[in-house]
């Protein structure tokens, strides 16, 4: 299987801590592009898992192993390797405990967020963005993933919220399709996100 040409691809992770201090280039148009040539090269699994991991995801401790899947593939198909259906279940299998414990604490933070006049609310929802990459490629640290997805995304947190808003906006219009297309455009923010985390942090070889 080819390598997809995504933005930026090193193989080789960059220092959070320099990234949040220094800045990096965020390129909002490559990373909806990568998401589709992604889902153009297996629409039906990933149509498939976007209706799993949505039913699956309802459960909320379960949200964050559950879309974990879209990230493991995802990574696999930018390295060339191949891939099977089970794959997307990954997150069931790798760090489930950090991912349980993330998706718990993440939502418990951002919904006192929204309590606190909402925008703090907003600002966790967008900043906490990388958590799941960062547990699956950086660190099996749930709170650690937490705080440098807040500190590396708060660099650019502005370029972030038009991502999150322009996934959204492709994911409302799968919900107008009578609910069908959600299941998968559902992938095209975490395709998104894989591919932003990819380019400015690094997945490693």
């Amino acid at each position: 299987m080819e390598i997809i040409d995504s933005p930026g691809y090193t193989g080789h992770k960059k220092d959070p801590g320099e990234l949040a201090a220094t800045g990096y280039e965020f390129r909002l148009g490559d990373y909806i592009n990568f998401a589709f040539q992604v889902l153009q090269k297996d629409p039906l699994k990933f149509f498939g898992y976007g209706f799993i991991a949505s039913v699956i995801a309802s459960i909320p401790f379960l949200a964050f192993p559950a879309y974990a899947g879209f990230f493991l593939v995802a990574d696999k198909i930018k390295k060339g390797e191949s891939y099977t259906f089970d794959d997307f279940f990954g997150g069931f299998r790798e760090k489930i405990g950090p991912l349980i414990l993330g998706s718990i604490v993440s939502v418990l933070l951002i919904m006192c967020g929204m309590f606190l006049c909402i925008l703090p609310g907003i600002y966790l929802a967008v900043a906490y963005a990388f958590t799941i990459p960062f547990i699956l490629f950086y660190t099996g640290d749930f709170w650690q993933a937490m705080e440098l997805s807040r500190k590396v995304i708060t660099k650019n947190w502005f370029p972030f919220l038009a991502l999150v808003l322009v996934a959204g906006f492709l994911s409302g219009l799968g919900v107008i399709l009578c609910f069908i297309g959600v299941f998968l455009t559902l992938p095209i923010y975490y395709l998104s996100m894989y591919a932003a985390y990819e380019d400015i942090v690094g997945t490693g070889k």
